[in-house]
């Protein structure tokens, strides 16, 4: 089986860089830093009460109804890609999703993220179960993510569309998966569209209804709460993934930060003294430690 692109906070790539909500002095630094580890790339966007004047909008222009097959770069394919294409042409019907994983398996391998994800699709059509539904969504979500980040908005567009749908049509093959949940969940708040990220907030909000124990849903609304300058929220959001994995030190540093936004400067100190310290991810030390720096006269 394909394993799913997962999200959340032990992604460390750094092709899905959005734009965040711009905060106050060193504090942006360490959201982008985070757009980027933990693969929360999304456009700005709120949590469960924000409304539509805290969303921030994405122009797109319309995709002109390009095939998703015109909008990916097939035109360097390995020699192994090019053998399992013609396999998959002359392969019998019931061979033919076999292929097909084996294709798509290979593309991921090769960092091919935004053919991988045309390939799933075509997997997830011939046998339509959740599992394929996820690949494909997430496989769409990813490359949109990149798209996003390089300024194309016309493939950004494309991609996004096609990662809800597959989503969807998960959700509706798996009702209450909370992986496929926050799949989806993340990819409607990264549309740009505000009713999607409305209902995209929702399903995270959902996950942690079924699950208060999911430490990802958590972690992405309280980020979704520093975008959006609610920091109280964004406080309540971390303090709970703390207790769920006190190990996590991205969700410390973040709650450091909220701490600092809502006036808590000593128990912010705190945080961060510690996160300079510790040795297990030099980054965080580092960012932690220039966050102290710029709150010593404080």
């Amino acid at each position: 089986m394909i394993a799913p692109v997962q999200s959340g906070n032990s992604v460390g790539s750094g092709k899905g860089l959005q734009a965040f909500v711009v905060l106050t002095g060193i504090f942006v630094f360490v959201l982008l830093f985070f757009a980027d580890k933990t693969q929360l790339k999304n456009p700005e966007r709120g949590l469960e009460t924000v409304n539509s004047e805290e969303q921030v909008r994405v122009d797109h222009p319309s995709s002109g109804g390009s095939s998703l097959e015109s909008l990916v770069n097939s035109g360097s394919d390995s020699p192994e890609i090019k053998t399992l294409k013609s396999r998959l042409e002359v392969e019998k019907a019931e061979g033919k999703p076999q292929v097909l994983q084996e294709i798509v398996e290979k593309l991921r391998d090769e960092s091919k993220l935004d053919q991988a994800a045309v390939y799933a699709a075509k997997l997830a059509d011939l046998v339509p179960e959740a599992k394929n539904c996820l690949v494909a969504g997430a496989l769409f979500r990813t490359t949109s993510e990149g798209f996003h980040a390089d300024g194309d908005s016309v493939r950004f567009l494309a991609f996004s569309e096609k990662a809800i749908e597959y989503l969807k049509k998960a959700d509706v093959l798996k009702p209450n998966d909370e992986a496929i949940m926050i799949e989806l969940g993340l990819t409607m708040v990264g549309s740009g569209i505000p009713e999607n990220s409305m209902l995209g907030i929702q399903k995270l909000v959902k996950v942690l209804e079924i699950n208060p124990a999911n430490e990802e849903a958590a972690y992405q609304l309280g980020v979704f709460s520093l975008q959006t300058g609610q920091y109280e929220k964004a406080e309540s959001r971390f303090r709970k993934v703390i207790e769920l994995n006190p190990k996590n030190l991205q969700a410390k540093l973040l709650l450091g930060g909220a701490l600092r936004e809502t006036g808590k400067v000593k128990e912010a100190k705190v945080i961060f003294e510690e996160l300079a310290k510790q040795q297990r991810d030099t980054e965080i030390a580092s960012m932690a430690a220039e966050m102290l720096s710029e709150l010593k006269n404080k």
